[in-house]
């Protein structure tokens, strides 16, 4: 039994790495530095779904970890990499798919790719939507700290925005 608790608070730990990077990722100046912290946080939170057995988290996670280095390398041609996102994100659905519920980080996934076509107010609102997802996701898959991040994210998000809107007056 002791096992199976070290097991689980290492998983959540690994969670809540992944956490840190998410949630601060959102106050960073520059879109790049969003995106390098959303990769490191997708490192994070592949291992941790690895570790639940949650499949179409995990990868999802790695093509998350794809996509943010696909809008920085490539970020002349977003509508290209966007395109080449959705398909994985959808061939992913098809190949995981282990209940509606399994669909959500597709769902969140795809949102958030188009979000990521514009400004730094986009990635924010597009975080949301994708946040939303992710939560329902991460309590049927065990991932208590996921949901603590996502609703976390949600809150960051509105609260940048908010932020930012004030800054322009």
């Amino acid at each position: 039994m002791t096992c199976d608790l070290k097991y689980i608070l290492l998983v959540q730990f690994i969670g809540f790495v992944a956490f840190f990077y998410l949630a601060t990722s959102v106050f960073r100046k520059k879109k790049e530095d969003v995106l390098a912290y959303q990769t490191i946080a997708s490192f994070f939170f592949t291992v941790h779904y690895l570790f639940l057995d949650a499949m179409s988290g995990a990868i999802s996670s790695i093509i998350v970890m794809l996509r943010n280095f696909g809008f920085y390398k490539f970020d002349k041609h977003p509508n290209i990499v966007a395109t080449v996102m959705i398909l994985a994100f959808l061939l992913t659905s098809i190949l995981t798919y282990d209940g509606i519920y399994s669909l959500l980080p597709t769902f969140g996934g795809i949102l958030y790719t188009l979000y990521m076509r514009g400004s730094k107010k986009d990635l924010l609102v597009g975080g949301i939507y994708n946040a939303s997802s992710w939560a329902i996701y991460n309590f049927i898959a065990g991932s208590y700290v996921g949901v603590f991040t996502e609703v976390t994210v949600m809150f960051s998000n509105i609260l940048a925005l908010y932020k930012n809107k004030r800054k322009r007056k």
